[in-house]
């Protein structure tokens, strides 16, 4: 066996505010890891607990690391950041692109 997959039974508590627009919008969220965890091969069948390197669990806020680009849903844009015009995440091909197609 090269490899195996672990998975950690928990739970996230996510919190919702109103935007202006009346919508609901996540701003923050709390993992909860438990102590049960479960090891299986790459099909999905049991294995017994596998001796392995720790590694962390690594549970991001919304828009904590501003890579996700609320327009084009990519989590691996550079340059994110909050643009004024569009009021949203943006990376900076899709503002230019928003840009050019309102004239600006």
């Amino acid at each position: 066996m090269d490899n195996f997959i672990k998975i950690t039974m928990g739970w996230v508590r996510q919190y919702y505010e109103r935007n202006e627009d009346g919508v609901f919008v996540c701003t923050g969220q709390e993992f909860e890891v438990g102590d049960l965890c479960e090891f299986a091969d790459d099909g999905g069948c049991p294995l017994d607990p596998q001796e392995h390197q720790y590694y962390p669990y690594e549970m991001q806020q919304p828009n904590e690391n501003k890579s996700f680009c609320e327009s084009c849903g990519r989590r691996d844009c550079i340059d994110v950041e909050w643009r004024e015009e569009t009021e949203q995440y943006e990376c900076e091909e899709c503002y230019q692109a928003w840009r050019k197609e309102n004239g600006l």
